[in-house]
């Protein structure tokens, strides 16, 4: 499995874990502007989790780091 496999999947299961949601996620690469090298898009997932974006993806970080073994940071 690419890493690019393994960041998706990890993001798969925490919004299915936090959001109980299924479905497209959309993940693209980082801007190089920008630290990282893989970026979550949260705007949709906002109305799955009843939260803005900055919140979503915080909650959605948050879980990576404690549980994904393959996510260290967020931003």
């Amino acid at each position: 499995m690419t890493l690019d496999q393994k960041i998706k999947s990890a993001i798969a299961q925490a919004v299915q874990t936090l959001f109980n949601f299924q479905g497209d996620l959309p993940v693209q690469p980082t801007n190089k502007e920008f630290e990282g090298s893989h970026t979550l898009v949260c705007f949709g997932l906002a109305k799955v989790s009843k939260k803005n974006p900055e919140e979503t993806g915080k909650l959605i970080g948050e879980y990576l780091v404690e549980n994904s073994g393959i996510v260290q940071r967020y931003n």
